[in-house]
């Protein structure tokens, strides 16, 4: 009774505190500006990341991230800082400069129980006049960079946002452990309850 004891302690402590929901996003914002490009300017931002739902109201973005970009502004690829996202909009920032990039996902600082999704991107902010002449309205022409921002032009974040299969539970595992235990305590009595015999085993 005892071993028992001891062992269902050990199983206890070692079981870890409920596991997180970890989605996988692969996803692409597409950003259109005006027609300075001898045609309408496209900025293309392609994501590959997982973020981590820590709680029912928000999200960390796990290491491991990617970006790659296309189009007149200069982002390139790289890596995407890992951490919470920015409370209250829910968005990863991209910047160049003081050119600013954001791409709205998952769930930050949500007031109700939230299911991480994928919404927008949108170019808040220029900081060279290649972003100002190719992507701002007809309505910011005089803004000279780096002093226009406030959402300049946005576009769709399309893509797929999958919740990664879990791994079995640690109760199901604390029942197999516990079955394993059982099986091997009745063997252990089975045996203690036969006696060797000259002519072969008997019942004690």
């Amino acid at each position: 009774m005892k071993l028992l004891c001891a062992t269902l302690g050990l199983l206890f402590l070692a079981l870890p505190a409920s596991a997180d929901t970890i989605y996988d996003v692969n996803a692409t914002a597409t950003i259109t500006g005006n027609d300075a490009c001898g045609g309408p300017c496209i900025e293309t931002m392609s994501i590959s990341l997982r973020l981590d739902q820590v709680d029912p109201f928000n999200t960390n973005v796990m290491p491991g991230g990617t970006f790659t970009s296309s189009g007149p502004i200069p982002y390139g690829s790289g890596s995407i800082l890992a951490g919470p996202e920015q409370q209250a909009m829910s968005y990863i920032p991209f910047g160049f400069g003081v050119d600013e990039l954001d791409l709205s996902l998952g769930c930050a600082g949500s007031p109700f129980p939230c299911t991480p999704g994928i919404y927008y991107g949108q170019l808040w902010s220029c900081g060279d006049m290649t972003c100002v002449n190719d992507f701002c309205p007809d309505n910011c022409s005089g803004f000279i960079a780096p002093n226009y921002y406030g959402g300049i032009a946005s576009g769709p974040l399309v893509g797929t946002i999958r919740a990664e299969t879990p791994e079995p539970s640690s109760l199901a595992l604390l029942s197999l452990s516990l079955l394993g235990l059982a099986v091997l305590m009745g063997i252990g009595r089975m045996r203690s309850g036969w006696r060797f015999h000259p002519r072969g085993l008997r019942a004690g």
